[in-house]
């Protein structure tokens, strides 16, 4: 792997390899992770983590000993859920190994670990912390913060068994004392903004719509208070619209919002790099990325370029700035309308929407 000739090359001193590390376009290789390499990966991890406990696992920031805090989730469902959300993310399973974008998050923390030993070993927390940002998904401005991807590494990589961990409610209580958000159930104050989507739902007029009715989703309330102090500084007008992806990034959603510049793992789209939202009447356009959960997001969409065809969005607000969105509206192109953001900070996404499965399905 050639990240790793360079990462050592790094250690050594050599400044080209550092540019090469900090530079993002070089990890296109995560693309063609085969099932494995992963496995082979996997391992490496696992051994890497345990031998390096004082650098990795415990360290000290600034001189002070880190002490993990603790979360405790009351009610049992929601702690069912989170047992799921996180086991989807982060943990190595045997029965896994068929799923290539699972196998990539396994390079992934090969790549972050890599990172931090090189950070450790020769001071280079500046030169690398926005690379490591990027790649653990996780903010990284000051040294405090690596100590959350320590402990979120230290929690992947525990197991009471090989090539199988087992989700306790314990691991889920430590994972979330790591995390920035909360999963709640929704109150009666949440009444008339959730009966608000769903007769949006059930006057959805999508293709796929038969995949969600009432009889099988359940609405579950974020909070995150990182994402709602930064969201929608300029005051932009807002509107709610819902989001499908697969079960494997709602963790990472729900700790730091949908990302509207996903970088190196986006296959493009339509509208250019960009977060990607549908109608809540057309709830079936993104039931058709989900397969588990929908987010339902308030979206600071403000004035909106509205156009019939596609284009790269992102271009078009940089020559027109006195608009925020973009939203392309159905016709020839596109059955559905289309809406996409590039500001991270339009975006708090509101509620998780849980689809269970019907009785075919359980067939």
């Amino acid at each position: 792997m050639g990240f790793i000739k360079h990462l050592n090359m790094t250690i050594r001193g050599k400044k080209d390899d550092l540019a090469w590390l900090q530079n993002i376009n070089n990890y296109a290789f995560l693309k063609e992770v085969s099932t494995e390499s992963a496995k082979s990966v996997e391992k490496f991890c696992r051994y890497t983590v345990e031998s390096y406990y004082q650098i990795l696992l415990k360290p000290s920031v600034d001189g002070v000993e880190y002490t993990n805090n603790s979360y405790t989730v009351e009610d049992e469902n929601i702690t069912n859920l989170l047992s799921e959300i996180i086991s989807n993310d982060v943990w190595i399973n045997k029965n896994n190994y068929n799923n290539t974008e699972h196998d990539i998050k396994v390079v992934l923390d090969l790549i972050v670990i890599g990172l931090l030993v090189a950070i450790n070993r020769k001071n280079l927390f500046e030169e690398l912390k926005d690379i490591l940002s990027e790649i653990s998904h996780t903010e990284v401005n000051v040294k405090d913060d690596l100590v959350i991807i320590y402990e979120i590494l230290s929690t992947k990589y525990s197991a009471e068994e090989k090539n199988n961990i087992i989700i306790t409610d314990e691991k889920v209580n430590q994972m979330m004392g790591l995390l920035d958000f909360n999963l709640v159930k929704t109150t009666k104050d949440d009444e008339n903004e959730i009966n608000y989507i769903k007769t949006n739902f059930k006057n959805s007029h999508h293709v796929k719509d038969y995949l969600i009715n009432d009889n099988n989703y359940e609405f579950f309330k974020i909070e995150n208070k990182l994402i709602e102090e930064k969201f929608n500084p300029k005051e932009l007008d807002t509107q709610l619209l819902v989001h499908g992806t697969k079960k494997k990034n709602i963790l990472s959603i729900l700790n730091s919002g949908i990302a509207s510049q996903p970088g190196y793992i986006s296959s493009g789209s339509m509208l250019g790099v960009g977060a990607y939202f549908a109608r809540l009447d057309e709830v079936g356009k993104s039931m058709q990325y989900a397969d588990q959960f929908l987010l339902v997001a308030e979206v600071a969409t403000g004035k909106e370029y509205k156009l019939s065809a596609p284009c790269d969005g992102r271009k078009l607000l940089i020559s027109n700035p006195e608009y925020q969105s973009v939203h392309c509206v159905a016709g020839p192109y596109l059955r559905h309308d289309e809406y996409c953001i590039y500001h991270d900070n339009q975006i708090k996404v509101k509620y998780l929407i849980q689809i269970k499965p019907t009785t075919e399905e359980i067939k």
